[in-house]
């Protein structure tokens, strides 16, 4: 572009100044420049480069050749090679610093040989030659600010686009970690949670290898069927964590009173669950839109831990769900009368592998998941709780509520 807009003054002012031996010259370049232009929109970065470069010293160095030095067309040749640098770039600086050297060859040979030049007494304006000279100063002059802005320019982006990617790495790197740690965290206690039912399982069975009584067979056999449920339920709570992990989130409609229900089954079978008094209050056709996956991990963990963790020494034990609408999201409290979360221990439950609870038989993972599938969905959990007394979790989901 420097050089067509270079080429257009040139020809403008020799134009005015009734001087018409170079135009066809001036048209043949601007015409070659456009095609430079075209290579280079259509990807031919390369041939675009080759192209531009010949043009340019050719059309310069016949026009120092053949005019008077005093117009002072020589001065191009600072412009034209650091345009020449900027353009090839450095990943082909070699070819570009060859093409420097042809190109000053070429003007020292331009300006000193001792070939016949062009008579300036031909010239139609006898001041032709001094202004001249002073364009050329002007326009070589511009032209080389202008390729050392786009140096300057170019190299502001690179540096802005570095420390972009500098911070970026620094972030991702600081999520490694944090990652990284937690993965630590989680092979260890996975482990150690693996084996331990394995272990007792084992030791079960030396048990009834001693022993010949059917009634102790009888016991070993129930404590075996519970350390696999143990291990089954662990396996689960494994796979829950690493599909809200991997998975993406995929919304629809859903029913949410159905989400909740189709919970409470997988749960109802759990120690002393048919003593306790589930009060669903939640409308039958009420749909959000959110995802059922997800939502099944959020109210089967907590379903889960109020079942489990509830106090069976009181009197009318219940777990109360109920739902409370507001603009664009919903809220879902589930509160039970159970045995509590003790004070010192709330801000860490939903730590991974974090078990607070001093009857606790889980992995540590459930309200960990929890917190990592509303995160997911963009919600938000809160826990209120008094020791001895009940706790109640509050669900907030993002969402778009439909009533038929």
């Amino acid at each position: 572009m420097i050089f067509m807009v270079a080429l257009l003054a040139f020809t403008v002012m020799d134009v005015i100044g009734g001087y018409t031996y170079p135009l066809p010259f001036n048209i043949a370049a601007l015409m070659l420049a456009l095609v430079v232009f075209l290579l280079n929109r259509k990807g031919y970065f390369l041939t675009a480069r080759f192209l531009l470069a010949l043009i340019v010293n050719v059309i310069t160095l016949y026009f120092t050749a053949v005019l008077d030095r005093d117009m002072g067309l020589f001065m191009f040749a600072i412009c034209i090679n650091v345009g020449t640098l900027a353009a090839f770039g450095f990943e082909n600086v070699k070819t570009a610093l060859a093409m420097v050297g042809v190109s000053t060859l070429g003007f020292l040979f331009a300006m000193f040989h001792n070939f016949q030049r062009l008579d300036p007494a031909d010239l139609a304006n006898p001041h032709f030659t001094e202004r001249n000279l002073l364009f050329g100063f002007l326009i070589a002059g511009t032209a080389s600010v202008m390729v050392v802005y786009y140096l300057l320019q170019s190299n502001h982006h690179f540096e802005t686009s570095l420390i972009r990617k500098e911070a970026f790495i620094d972030e991702r790197n600081r999520e490694l970690v944090l990652v990284n740690n937690e993965l630590d965290k989680f092979f260890y206690s996975a482990s150690h949670d693996l084996r331990a039912p394995l272990t007792s399982m084992q030791g079960l069975l030396d048990l009834m290898d001693q022993s010949n009584d059917p009634a102790e067979h009888k016991e070993y056999t129930k404590l075996l069927r519970g350390r696999v449920e143990n291990l089954e339920q662990f396996v689960r709570t494994i796979t829950a964590y690493s599909a809200n992990a991997k998975a993406e989130v995929q919304c629809q409609q859903v029913v949410l009173r159905s989400i909740i229900r189709e919970a409470l089954e997988h749960v109802r079978f759990y120690p002393n669950a048919s003593s306790i008094d589930i009060q669903l209050d939640i409308p039958h056709t009420l749909e959000i839109v959110s995802d059922p996956t997800r939502l099944q991990i959020i109210f089967g963990n907590l379903l889960a831990n109020a079942i489990k963790y509830h106090d069976f020494t009181k009197a009318n034990p219940f777990i109360a769900i109920r739902q409370e609408a507001e603009p664009g999201a919903m809220r879902i409290t589930i509160e039970d009368n159970g045995s509590g979360i003790p004070e010192d221990v709330l801000p860490r439950i939903f730590d991974m592998f974090y078990r607070g609870h001093r009857s606790s038989q889980g992995s540590g993972l459930g309200l960990y998941i929890v917190r990592e599938a509303l995160d997911k969905l963009k919600g938000k959990i809160d826990v209120e709780s008094t020791y001895g007394q009940g706790t109640k979790f509050t669900v907030t989901l993002p969402s778009t509520i439909a009533n038929n």
